[in-house]
């Protein structure tokens, strides 16, 4: 029976307290069970399956072994220097991780895996980022383990701790013949994030942690919601985010989502070094909006946070906003569209770039 996704982040919770008493349990025993033998070696390979060093895991070390979404491992500060010598050999092969959050853990394990999750991750060149109400929303299945759940008969990852409402996913882009070896695949991916319509401060920092120190240097294809977009530029400023945050739950309170932050003498320097740009690469740039979301867009101009440090325009070939639920366009509707297209500057774009407005009537 479908459930929201809001259950899974409470077993998250649940399993998590479960865990730390259960740890303290263990650690109240006197004595400790002798070392076991060490494992044989054949072929220069630890004979040695995952699930030994971690409990919850039930991938094997072959390299045509399936990663069960089910179990994820738990690194441990004992079983890193083994991890480094399983990892570091070429039988072994963590393409068949799919979780993120997961990857991003094993990055502790050894400096190889650091390299190789880091070459992954740059790998992603697609990004789509949603805001949506969870409380609305309903999982065909939730895993064992309460790591990830089955939506729309797509699988989504959640942070391990329980206390982010950001789910998240990797999905290739390119396929690959079985003649290729491990190491030579290089398909792009494209990460998928959705966060909670009712996000705390928290969720904030996650999710501007994930866009701006993993994934953002080599996005070529972004589609993403009119929140987020403010999101980003708010954190470009010098502006707190917690106060942004704040501000955001005033708004709501008061049910005027029109008002604007008063922020005086904010920097303004544009940068020419491309290092500098928040997207670097960025081809096309998809801004998904309603009516009452399009005040997000025209605060952009709020945070002295030019358009010039965002992105290069000179790469850009597409810039196109999606309104839905619009049946007709009203002064509010205009006014805000007009804000954002000073902030991004559409008035200098040349027959090389596009901008396009798609209005929905539903």
């Amino acid at each position: 029976m479908p459930t929201t996704i809001n259950r899974l982040f409470h077993r998250l919770n649940n399993s998590r307290r479960s865990f730390s008493v259960s740890s303290a349990a263990k650690k109240k025993k006197s004595s400790s069970p002798p070392p076991a033998a060490l494992p044989s070696t054949t072929n220069n390979r630890l004979d040695i399956p995952l699930l030994v060093l971690f409990p919850k895991c039930s991938s094997s070390l072959t390299s045509g072994s399936q990663y069960d979404p089910e179990n994820h491992p738990k690194l441990s500060a004992h079983s890193s220097p083994i991890l480094s010598h399983i990892f570091g050999s070429s039988n072994v092969s963590l393409n068949y991780i799919e979780d993120p959050f997961e990857l991003c853990r094993l990055k502790r394990v050894s400096s190889g895996v650091h390299k190789y999750v880091r070459r992954r991750m740059d790998r992603v060149t697609h990004m789509d980022v949603s805001k949506v109400k969870f409380s609305d929303s309903t999982c065909s299945q939730i895993s064992r383990c309460a790591s990830s759940i089955v939506l729309d008969h797509n699988q989504w990852y959640a942070h391990p701790s329980g206390d982010y409402k950001v789910l998240m996913r990797l999905v290739p882009l390119n396929t690959y013949t079985q003649q290729l070896q491990e190491e030579d695949r290089q398909e792009e991916y494209r990460v998928e994030l959705m966060v909670d319509n009712s996000w705390t401060s928290r969720d904030i920092s996650l999710l501007c942690s994930v866009l701006l120190n993993v994934f953002r240097q080599n996005l070529k294809i972004i589609h993403v919601d009119a929140p987020i977009v403010e999101l980003i530029i708010a954190s470009l400023s010098i502006i707190d985010l917690d106060r942004w945050y704040a501000f955001q739950c005033f708004m709501k309170a008061v049910n005027d989502h029109q008002m604007h932050l008063a922020i005086n003498h904010l920097p303004a320097n544009p940068s020419s070094d491309p290092k500098d740009l928040y997207w670097p690469k960025v081809e096309t740039l998809v801004i998904r909006s309603t009516e009452r979301q399009s005040a997000h867009l025209a605060r952009l101009l709020d945070y002295g946070v030019r358009s010039q440090l965002v992105m290069d325009r000179r790469k850009l070939d597409m810039l196109k906003i999606e309104l839905t639920g619009v049946k007709t366009m009203n002064k509010d509707l205009k006014r805000n569209l007009y804000h954002f297209r000073c902030w991004a500057g559409s008035a200098g774009f040349d027959d090389r770039f596009s901008q396009h407005y798609s209005v929905n009537v539903v």
